[in-house]
């Protein structure tokens, strides 16, 4: 089982993330926040993750920040690095 994820790099809205403070999921776990900030790519992450498929996040876009500044998107090569729990 997942424990946590220690960073993301270049996936979706994920530029360069760590994680700060206890962020070990627990039995339930709420995520939440406004949209357009990331929540599906990090489900897809998690799923990905669970099922050891890559596919679900190859190839996700890197997003701009401020999207009314940005041209074109580049595709990114995605890193996560996370902590199984010994089963």
């Amino acid at each position: 089982m997942l424990q946590r994820v220690i960073s993301i790099k270049n996936v979706g809205r994920f530029k360069s993330c760590t994680a700060l403070g206890d962020v070990t999921f627990r039995r339930f776990t709420l995520i939440f926040a406004e949209n357009a900030r990331g929540k599906t790519t990090f489900c897809a992450i998690l799923r990905s993750l669970f099922t050891n498929t890559p596919a679900f996040i190859i190839g996700v876009r890197l997003h701009c920040i401020d999207a009314r500044r940005c041209g074109s998107r580049s595709f990114h090569h995605p890193q996560t690095r996370a902590v199984r729990r010994a089963e």
